[in-house]
């Protein structure tokens, strides 16, 4: 009988196991896997086994651009998703930056609710019951969160649902970004973060929304006027928000967004800025009246029960137990003042207005249509993140600013790679998909 083998020699032979939840894209361990994760086909990548095992000394200095290459040529699931073009085509992986060196010709912008580690352990039974626990663990989400945001480099990301704003920060920090945190209040335990690259933007202007003070709970939003580094420098208007997610309070949806709107505008004409970028997750469905007044900029909403202003319960594509049996749809309530002012700011009117002219950038290389989905788990699947833009208001342009138009964006996974379990995932850190556009820059004076 043969000298049998030593630990050493066993984790050895276990190495050139490819690991079989790897394949199914459900690997709970990630890096610290006993059996072997295959590397990208990437000629530039190494063959040595994973390159973010061993720090580039370049990382510890800050070198933003080696960070992102370095986990550029380590994904491998990143392929699961594709950008699509405006002009139909689509690519997989990564799309380098635009630009040159005089003026500011594109900029990439990711939206992402990262889901909170505390509500992760709060909803583990009722949302990710399916989920393996190792998936929920924040030291192995942030992993991912790292892997993915720096895959795919964008210049602005948006996040929400933040509990671990510092470890983030740090997080991203080699990689060139800097950010600002805003807490909800009450003692929530998270917050919206924005994030950008220091190299292409500096903060000009700052104007964080407390819905507290309104009556409209806890929520808030971040409006950030970002100006570019470029010698022909430029204003962008970023925003970032986690609408409430309760389905019931339709006013309470209403007046968050009407706010964002209004405050977008005054901080556009403030900062003589031209185009501006929301996103967040809105809590809303794509076919839902909120999404409607994001785009059309008006919403006459007293004919409408307030329980279904946002789509929420009548969009989702899970099956829940007691499907097969519905209830019947309960009566339309009439809107009480309280509602009413909430939603309006003003008790003499059941209609709100924006006078921004807004587009969806993914409506725009989708053909009109939303992505089929942004979130996933036990109880629902469906959209309810966005990235929108403008140019202004919809009366009047400015002859010698900028406007921004979606290139590309980038679809979420085939729904068959998160399912039957949903998310989080092995691979994919949060119970959200990001999103991402890529926007051109045209200068109307050129």
């Amino acid at each position: 009988m043969g000298k049998a083998p030593s630990s050493s020699q066993y984790r050895s032979y276990q190495k050139t196991i490819v690991c079989r939840f790897f394949e199914r894209g459900a690997c709970a361990f990630g890096d610290d896997c006993r059996f072997a994760h295959p590397q990208s086909t990437n000629p530039t990548s190494s063959s040595s086994g994973p390159e973010y095992r061993h720090m580039d000394t370049r990382l510890l200095r800050g070198d933003a651009s080696v960070a992102a290459q370095k986990h550029r040529e380590s994904g491998t699931h990143f392929s699961k998703r594709v950008y699509l073009y405006a002009d139909g085509k689509e690519q997989h992986g990564h799309t380098g930056p635009g630009g040159d060196d005089d003026c500011l010709r594109s900029v990439s912008v990711m939206s992402y609710n990262i889901l909170a580690d505390a509500y992760a352990k709060q909803h583990s039974k009722e949302l990710y019951s399916s989920v393996p626990g190792a998936c929920l663990r924040w030291s192995t989400r942030a992993r991912l969160l790292e892997k993915e945001i720096c895959h795919w480099s964008p210049d602005i990301v948006c996040l929400q649902e933040v509990d671990r704003f510092k470890h983030i920060e740090q997080m991203l920090r080699p990689y060139g970004y800097i950010g600002r945190f805003t807490p909800r209040t009450n003692g929530r335990p998270d917050g919206l973060a924005m994030f950008w690259q220091k190299s292409k933007f500096q903060l000009d202007a700052s104007n964080d929304v407390s819905y507290a003070q309104y009556g409209l709970r806890d929520n808030v939003a971040q409006i950030y006027a970002l100006k570019s580094a470029s010698p022909k420098s430029i204003t962008l208007i970023i925003s970032n928000i986690h609408v409430l997610f309760n389905p019931k309070r339709g006013d309470i949806k209403i007046g968050q967004v009407r706010i964002l709107m209004d405050r977008m505008a005054d901080m556009m004409n403030t900062r003589q800025a031209s185009s501006a970028i929301m996103c967040g997750d809105f809590n809303s469905a794509p076919s839902s009246s909120l999404h409607s007044y994001v785009l059309t900029g008006e919403l006459d909403f007293l004919e409408s029960d307030r329980r279904h202003i946002s789509g929420q319960i009548s969009c989702t594509l899970r099956s829940t137990a007691g499907d097969g049996q519905k209830k019947a749809q309960k009566p339309s309530k009439p809107w009480k003042v309280e509602e009413i002012y909430l939603a309006t700011g003003t008790q003499a009117t059941g209609r709100v207005r924006h006078g921004l002219d807004v587009k969806s950038s993914y409506q725009q290389i989708l053909g009109g249509e939303e992505p089929f989905f942004t979130t996933a788990h036990d109880k629902y699947i469906g959209t309810v993140d966005y990235i929108f833009y403008s140019n202004g208001r919809k009366e009047q342009r400015n002859p010698g600013g900028i406007s921004i138009s979606p290139s590309q964006i980038l679809a979420p996974p085939p729904l068959h790679a998160i399912t039957p379990k949903g998310l989080p995932h092995g691979f994919w850190p949060s119970d959200h998909v990001s999103l991402l556009t890529h926007f051109d820059i045209s200068y109307n004076d050129a």
